[in-house]
């Protein structure tokens, strides 16, 4: 059993009884004793080794990563920090940030850490709305960004009247400067900060655990974002839970020779937490470039030993390494029989196999550099058989963690909301998720869906459209899907982006090559096979009949942050993209016989 219910715990009408980890049956756990902070988190770490490194840029060109080390980094952040107070932040005080994850992101946090600021993370791609609403509820003064970021403040000020200074952790040129002193805001150099705190030493000012650490937002799908308030001591709780279970055998321990490559936003939780876990342990973080298209250049180049990701990116890794080995006779074979040897071996709980790992999937390690020994997937479900065939591919150990923002060690509040802080924090200290959720035989947390994704059929029938998505994303010729159904209608239709190389593959084969791949989208040919191809699939996955699609569009634009259809965490924005497809959803129901 991996939970027990607590002992004597008191019966409440309409609930269950509440459950404990069944390696801590009696307690709750605390925090690590020697870090209630997170800067006697970075002091724990700093006997590590490296630290932070990146690529540099040369002629366009991307170099071997560059590493400072943690004793290195130790100095930059008490620079910075005390920089950052003589030009007038004061303890308590907010920074902003907004700006992809880099060394410098990560040295001004720590800095807010080490002096008792409160960071406040602004999503790279959140929206003009978004961002003027969080600037302006939490009165930023402070914002680290980097150029191309620091205009859009600039753009906006007008609207942002308490924002008076850009600390630019990049190059900017004479018209920026000039722009920003119209606008009367002061612009200040990453390094000038520094540089002013290691020459002017302010005194430190150490947080408490019940300190104010961050006011993470979170990227809802609906509306403007919360500010979920969370202290040291709430952050420090992922941080015991990991020393934990590492201790208690349920997960890997981390030490200094792991490497973790950064990629998922700071600005979200996920990373945040993650990376907190990792300082700890004296981790070495390598950033990628910030192009996700270059991400797996980074991987070879930095070789991590932990991939820490989401599902939608787990999936496409699946889609890829089965299409490179489809079509190939000798080749399929041998992976389809390594790979049902190899599964045969997980239920005995054996993830290595002597033979097989060397000569078949090595090519599959190759693809995240070969070295890592541990994935955790997060932010939304995952497919058993996509966490299982990581096992089988990678022979590592697959983690999947269930959390959310308000949800470590539960938060202390939403910023300047009460009333949508009692709406999920209720009398009893319970936090309210919006997830829907079953217990299994084993004691296991399943979520199956978010209670405002929930919706009935006509006849009656409950739907959960992420678990359907989930299971035609797996198939070759999907990249991504969103579902969509109404109580006033008995069947379900879809809005489908192909897998472009798939796709193309698919045409060559039936004599469609003169067709580019927009072109291919609008074929009554392609659209025909592909929903006859989801229908099969379904069935294969056990999806019930009234779960399959009865119709699809096909487009080949891709959901995306950028066109506001995914979240930050790439979560599907379902009322934005009902919105944006309203005309192809009531034109595919016209279809429907």
């Amino acid at each position: 059993m991996q939970s027990i219910e607590v002992k004597d715990a008191p019966d409440i009408p309409g609930e269950g009884k509440p459950r404990r980890n069944a390696c801590s049956p009696d307690m709750l756990l605390d925090l690590p004793p020697e870090a209630t902070t997170l800067y006697e988190n970075f002091l724990h770490g700093v006997k590590g080794g490296k630290f932070l490194g990146r690529r540099p840029i040369v002629n366009g060109v991307a170099q071997p990563y560059v590493w400072q080390t943690y004793s290195e980094i130790q100095q930059r952040v008490a620079n910075f920090g005390s920089g950052l107070c003589k030009f007038g932040l004061k303890t308590k005080a907010f920074l902003g940030f907004f700006s992809i994850n880099t060394p410098k992101y990560v040295i001004a946090e720590l800095a807010c850490n080490q002096y008792n600021f409160i960071s406040v993370p602004l999503y790279d791609t959140l929206g003009a709305d978004a961002l003027k609403f969080i600037i302006n509820q939490t009165g930023l003064e402070f914002v680290f960004t980097t150029s191309n970021k620091g205009r859009i403040l600039l753009d906006m000020k007008e609207s942002l009247p308490t924002l008076k200074t850009i600390i630019i952790s990049d190059d900017v040129d004479q018209d920026f400067i000039k722009r920003a002193n119209e606008l009367k805001v002061q612009v200040i150099d990453f390094k000038t900060v520094e540089n002013d705190g290691k020459t002017h030493k302010a005194e430190e000012v150490n947080p408490k655990s019940d300190d104010i650490a961050t006011i993470c937002y979170t990227s809802g799908t609906t509306g403007m974002p919360k500010g979920v308030v969370l202290t040291h001591k709430n952050l420090m709780s992922v941080v015991c839970s990991f020393i934990f279970l590492g201790e208690k055998g349920k997960m890997i321990k981390f030490t200094k020779d792991d490497v973790h490559i950064s990629y998922l936003p700071l600005a979200h939780v996920y990373e945040k937490a993650i990376e907190i876990v990792f300082i700890y342990a004296g981790v070495a973080i390598g950033f990628y470039q910030g192009d996700i298209l270059k991400l797996f250049d980074d991987i070879a180049e930095l070789k991590p030993t932990i991939f820490i990701s989401v599902p939608r990116l787990l999936n496409r890794i699946y889609d890829n390494v089965l299409a490179s080995v489809k079509g190939k006779s000798i080749t399929q074979w041998m992976f389809t029989t390594a790979y049902n040897a190899k599964k045969n071996g997980l239920s005995k709980g054996q993830i290595d196999h002597w033979l097989w790992d060397n000569l078949v999937f090595s090519f599959a390690r190759a693809r995240l550099g070969g070295r890592v020994r541990v994935i955790m997937s997060a932010a939304a479900p995952i497919s058993p058989d996509i966490i299982d065939f990581l096992k089988i591919c990678f022979s590592v150990n697959v983690f999947e963690a269930y959390g959310q923002t308000e949800s470590y060690f539960v938060f202390k509040e939403y910023y300047k909301e009460p009333k949508k802080t009692r709406e999920v924090l209720d009398k009893y200290g319970w936090c309210h998720t919006g997830d829907i959720g079953m217990w299994d035989e084993l004691g296991r947390l399943v979520i199956v869906d978010r209670v405002k994704n929930i919706f009935k059929l006509a006849q009656g029938e409950y739907i959960a459209p992420e678990k359907i998505e989930n299971v035609y994303c797996k198939h070759e010729l999907v990249a991504q899907a969103f579902v969509y159904g109404e109580s006033l209608k008995t069947s379900l239709v879809a809005i489908i982006v192909p897998d472009r190389d798939a796709l193309i593959l698919w045409a060559k084969q039936n004599n469609l090559e003169k067709y580019s791949f927009e072109e291919l989208c609008e074929l009554q040919e392609t659209k025909k096979h592909i929903l006859q191809a989801l229908i099969n699939h379904g069935k294969t996955n056990d999806l019930k009949g009234f779960e399959n699609v009865k119709n699809i569009h096909l487009t080949s634009e891709s959901f995306s942050v950028k066109n506001d259809l995914l979240t930050p965490n790439f979560k599907l924005k379902r009322p934005q993209a009902k919105i944006k497809f309203q005309k192809e959803i009531e034109k595919l129901y016209s279809e429907v016989i």
